[in-house]
């Protein structure tokens, strides 16, 4: 029968990456929202159509920079 260590609560390795990238993904996916919601009102139909594709691209390329970085400095 094997001997399992038991590790203290929030060091296991993986859960704990498992939540940071959570926390980042979560993260940009609310600031993405908090943008379209704060263009909407404020640009025509026109404008906002343009400008949300702007604001959809450059926040799904931050959060990829970021995921990345996280990977590369995590492992």
């Amino acid at each position: 029968m094997a001997v399992r260590r038991l590790r203290p609560p929030g060091t296991d390795p993986d859960r704990t990456a498992d939540g940071t990238w959570s926390i980042i993904a979560g993260g940009f996916l609310l600031l993405h929202a908090l943008l379209h919601v704060a263009l909407a009102p404020t640009l025509s139909t026109a404008d906002y159509l343009i400008a949300g594709r702007a604001v959809s691209l450059s926040t799904f390329g931050a959060a990829l920079l970021c995921l990345f970085a996280y990977r590369r400095r995590a492992s």
